[in-house]
């Protein structure tokens, strides 16, 4: 309340509108309405031990491999996209992941460069 008076009169009434305006356009987004379905699908997930299923069988599968818990977790996100038929959107993003793995995996000096830079200050 305090700061709604104070941009009432440090920039008058019509910029405490536009605020108000674009904050409930943000607030009523269709976006959001994904939000309480990502949060059930994730409890449906805890619930139903599927996720750790998956990462026991990408273990057993990827386990002998350096960085295959990485490698599981891009094959589970893209397992969960084909099951949420996002794939078209979310394709792109699990084929980068799949890159940056790759590359992280063959330089991981890569890795490690910013982490031995804060190190040092």
């Amino acid at each position: 309340m305090i700061s709604a008076v104070g941009i009432f009169f440090l920039w008058g009434p019509k910029r405490l509108m536009a605020l108000y305006n674009s904050a409930y356009e943000e607030g009523t987004s269709f976006l959001l309405l994904a939000i309480p379905l990502f949060v059930l699908l994730a409890n449906v997930l805890k619930f139903s031990d599927l996720a750790d299923e998956l990462y026991e069988i990408v273990h057993r599968w990827m386990g002998r491999l350096r960085g295959g818990l990485a490698m599981g977790t891009v094959v589970i996100c893209a397992v969960f996209a084909a099951m949420a038929d996002i794939y078209r959107s979310v394709g792109p993003f699990v084929i980068l992941q799949a890159i940056c793995l790759g590359v992280v995996m063959i330089w991981p000096d890569l890795a490690l460069y910013l982490p031995s830079l804060m190190a040092k200050q």
